[in-house]
C-alpha cells in the first residue's frame, strides 16, 4: 500500500486530468469534450497527452473526425468515474455537514412560557435529536416577538394570545391555563381558596404596561369590568416575575398564570378565581416563508400539544 501511495503522490495526475478524459471519452471528440468542460481544445488535447504519458498507456485511438477509447482506455474510464463520483459525493456531504454545524434556529419567548418546565424540556429534546442545529433563545414580549418574526430576526415565537393582523405569520395554540390572583401572605385573601374578581375592587394592582401586549391587556380588562372589577393599577411590572416581586414587597396584588406556582416568591400566595373567568393561551408562531422551513417545522411539531404540566392546586 505504501508503494502505491508513494507512486500516486509522485505522479503529476490531478482531478482535472480525469474530468477532461471523461469529457472526451463520453463525447468521442476533442472539440465537443473541450466545450463540455469549458476549456479550449488545444488545452484539453495537451492534458490528455500528459495523462497518457503519466500512465504510460494509449487511452484513445485518434482519427480525423473522432476519437475512440482503447480497451485499456475503457477500463480506465470505469475507474475514473468511480473516483470522480466519490469526490463529488465527498464534497456534497462535507458541505452538508458544514451547513448543519452552522445552522441555527432563533426562538423568542416570554418568561412565563417556561414556568412549568414543559417547554424547555421539549426544546432540549428537540436539540438532542438535531445535534447540528443550534437553538438560540431570545427573550421578548409578545409584541416584540411579533415584530421580530415579521422582520425575520427570529424564526419561532412563543407568545401569549393569537397574533392577529399579519398575513405573513402562521400560529398554533400550544396550551391554555387559568389566571389566578397573587397576593402577599399577609393579605386578607391569603387564606382563601377562591375569590371572585369583584371582591378585589379595593385592592391595588400591579400589572404590565399595555404596550407589551395590547390584546391580552384589553381582554383581561374587559373580563374584569364585566365581573364588576375596575382595577386600580398602582405600579407597572416589566414582566410576570417583576410583578410577583412587587406583590412580595406588598405593593399590590396581580393576576398570574397558575404555573407561576413553580417560581413565585415564598411569601406570595396564589388563589383561584371563582368560576375561572380568565385564561391565558400560549401560541407558537412562525413566518410562512421561513428561511429554515425544515428546522422551523421540526420545532413546531416538537412543541405541539404541549402538556403544560400545571399543578391542580394553589397554596
Amino acid at each position: 500500500m505504501r508503494n502505491r501511495l508513494d507512486a500516486f503522490a509522485a505522479s503529476r495526475l490531478e482531478f482535472r486530468h480525469l474530468r477532461y478524459f471523461l469529457a472526451v471519452a463520453e463525447e468521442e471528440h476533442f472539440g465537443r469534450g473541450a466545450k463540455k468542460v469549458c476549456v479550449a481544445q488545444p488545452a484539453i488535447s495537451r492534458q490528455i497527452q500528459q495523462l497518457e504519458q503519466e500512465l504510460g498507456v494509449q487511452l484513445f485511438r485518434r482519427s480525423h473526425n473522432r476519437v475512440r477509447l482503447t480497451e485499456v482506455g475503457r477500463y480506465f474510464m470505469e475507474k475514473a468515474r468511480v473516483i470522480i463520483n466519490s469526490m463529488t459525493l465527498a464534497v456534497e456531504e462535507t458541505r452538508h455537514v458544514n451547513r448543519a454545524q452552522n445552522a441555527r434556529i432563533r426562538v423568542g419567548y416570554v418568561d412565563i412560557a417556561f414556568y412549568s418546565g414543559a417547554l424547555p424540556e421539549k426544546i432540549r429534546c428537540f436539540q438532542e435529536h438535531n445535534p447540528g442545529l443550534k437553538v438560540e433563545l431570545i427573550p421578548g414580549t409578545s409584541v416584540e416577538q411579533t415584530a421580530l418574526l415579521e422582520s425575520g430576526d427570529i424564526d419561532v415565537g412563543l407568545i401569549y394570545q393569537e397574533p392577529i393582523g399579519s398575513s405573513r405569520l402562521d400560529s398554533r395554540k400550544l396550551s391554555t391555563e387559568p389566571l389566578v390572583v397573587a397576593v402577599h401572605q399577609d393579605n386578607k385573601f391569603a387564606r382563601r381558596s377562591c375569590v371572585s374578581l369583584s371582591e378585589l375592587s379595593g385592592e391595588p394592582f400591579v400589572w404590565f404596561d399595555r404596550i407589551q401586549n395590547p390584546t391580552l391587556f384589553d381582554h383581561v380588562d374587559e373580563v374584569c369590568r364585566r365581573c364588576g372589577l375596575r382595577r386600580r393599577i398602582v405600579q407597572d411590572g416589566a414582566n410576570d416575575l417583576a410583578q410577583l416581586a412587587l406583590v412580595a414587597s406588598r405593593v399590590g396584588v396581580t393576576l398570574s398564570p397558575l404555573s407561576a406556582i413553580q417560581t413565585k416568591p415564598a411569601n406570595v400566595r396564589l388563589i383561584r378565581l371563582q368560576g375561572r373567568p380568565l385564561n391565558i393561551s400560549l401560541y407558537v408562531a412562525w413566518r410562512k416563508d421561513a428561511v429554515t422551513p425544515r428546522a422551523t417545522r421540526g420545532l413546531v411539531s416538537a412543541l405541539d400539544e404541549v402538556n403544560a404540566g400545571l399543578v391542580n392546586h394553589c397554596d
